[in-house]
């Protein structure tokens, strides 16, 4: 949606529901950081919350270069360019990670996209999270915002690792 659509053209568009809350809520606490990097997952243009919104993706975009050393532009342009070693083709964190980032899945909130959150969970680890495991998600009846809870912490952990 970088094409500058006005916000009530926006908001009029059936995802704008499902978006916005996280957006929102990014924008109301001024959490750079998370704005940033839902605005690039969901390719929402900050422009559409105002010259307020702009300002706050760039100061997400800054923050996140000095933490990963690379400019915003550079790392969406590299993240996974490049043969992967042996050692990422097999490990599972990789491979999340690399899925997470492919499907579009919303990370910005925790009970959004919770049945993609828990089929993923259940893929990359079932020695944990499969049927009659420690962490049964189907079984022990985790609500939506556990289930994201715990996809973040997973996904943090692979973020670490691997970016």
């Amino acid at each position: 949606m970088r094409n500058k659509e006005s916000l009530e053209s926006f908001r009029n568009r059936e995802e704008y529901k499902e978006i916005s809350l996280a957006l929102k809520e990014a924008f109301n606490s001024r959490n750079a950081r998370i704005f940033y990097f839902s605005c690039l997952d969901k390719d929402i243009d900050p422009s559409v919350f105002g010259r307020a919104g702009e300002e706050l993706y760039e100061r997400g975009q800054l923050d996140s270069s000095f933490e990963s050393g690379t400019s915003g532009l550079e790392r969406k342009s590299v993240k996974f360019a490049g043969k992967k070693n042996k050692s990422e083709r097999n490990d599972p964190y990789f491979l999340f990670l690399e899925e997470v980032r492919s499907d579009g899945i919303n990370v910005v909130s925790s009970s959004a996209d919770y049945g993609a959150k828990a089929s993923l969970l259940i893929k990359y680890f079932p020695k944990r999270f499969g049927k009659g495991r420690k962490q049964d998600l189907e079984a022990k009846g985790y609500k939506p915002t556990g289930i994201g809870r715990i996809f973040n912490r997973i996904l943090e952990y692979s973020r670490k690792k691997y970016d």
